[in-house]
């Protein structure tokens, strides 16, 4: 496949655990303007990895 990715399987675990379960349709953003967006403040090099907060995630908030 050439191009920027518009649709395709998205997923993350931790500890066997998933926490992200979505398709690359489903985001605000796509993988293009993502990608673009990040490369002003960061020379992104082949194998980095871009990612995002998995759905259903709220806001962080201080440790107390």
């Amino acid at each position: 496949m050439t191009g920027h990715f518009t649709a395709g399987a998205i997923s993350r675990r931790v500890n066997d655990a998933v926490k992200q379960n979505a398709n690359l349709n489903h985001m605000i953003r796509s993988v293009a303007e993502q990608t673009s967006k990040l490369s002003e403040p960061f020379e992104l090099k082949a194998g980095d990895i871009i990612s995002g907060t998995p759905e259903n995630v709220g806001p962080s908030s201080p440790a107390i």
